[in-house]
């Protein structure tokens, strides 16, 4: 049976208020929920040093992100971060938890099932580098409320792709015109109504197509996920993914 837990919330988007729903049906106990407007400059987060909060969980803006994480670094709080489209800052946060000696877990996504597939589409990389003939693309579909195009899990499954195969060196997104060169890996996207979220990678011959898709039926696979990070993270210090989470 997992220890107890008590955490506080930043944001309070769909996703916090997600959680907030989920960890009261694990016994959760959510102890602060903070709003943006309420954060100025991270003291709403600083406040907190003291108080019974074993992680705070972020799902804000990825401008706030290394503020947030400092505030909690200062506050002496482990912290889960869900918001992405900060990464290129994650030398400055590494930094910041291995002074302060904290514990930090962070996502793309938080969905076992998604991760899952991110191995999958590792592996199936490394096998169709033998078979030239077969070329790789990304799609993904996500809400029109969504702020970022494309998403964080859209370019962690670029990333595994680049680094696995032989043939695609960079990205390319949005709308392409003209002809596409060999070594580029499209990675598209479509906001419309209220897609939860879908990711496909797909591999395109001339004689067949194999794709691996994952479709997220609703938020309760992130949410679930995020909390199990929680409960992992619970008295570690470092910088930790779904990686180090999952490893078998």
């Amino acid at each position: 049976m997992a220890a107890a837990l008590t955490i506080g919330l930043v944001g309070y988007g769909k996703m916090g208020r997600t959680i907030e729903r989920e960890a009261e049906k694990q016994g959760i106990t959510v102890s602060k929920i903070i709003t943006s407007n309420e954060n100025r400059e991270g003291e709403a987060i600083r406040s907190l040093r003291n108080k019974d909060i074993d992680i705070l969980f972020d799902f804000t803006t990825p401008a706030a992100v290394v503020s947030n994480i400092r505030a909690a670094a200062d506050a002496k709080l482990n912290i889960v971060i869900g918001t992405t489209g900060w990464y290129d800052e994650l030398e400055t946060v590494r930094s910041i938890v291995e002074q302060h000696k904290i514990g930090l877990f962070y996502a793309s996504n938080f969905s076992i099932g998604m991760n899952i597939m991110f191995r999958l589409v590792r592996d199936a990389v490394r096998l169709v580098n033998g078979f030239p003939e077969y070329d790789v693309f990304v799609h993904e579909l996500h809400h029109t409320q969504k702020k970022d195009s494309p998403s964080g899990s859209a370019f962690t499954l670029a990333n595994i792709i680049l680094n696995e195969s032989a043939r695609k060196k960079r990205v390319e997104t949005g709308n392409l015109s003209g002809r596409i060169e060999p070594e580029v890996l499209h990675v598209s996207s479509t906001r419309a109504g209220s897609i939860i979220g879908t990711h496909l990678v797909g591999f395109d011959s001339d004689v067949d197509s194999i794709e691996i898709k994952h479709f997220a039926k609703n938020r309760i696979g992130f949410v679930q996920g995020a909390l199990r990070a929680a409960q992992w993270l619970k008295g570690r210090t470092g910088v930790y993914t779904m990686e180090d989470l999952l490893r078998v």
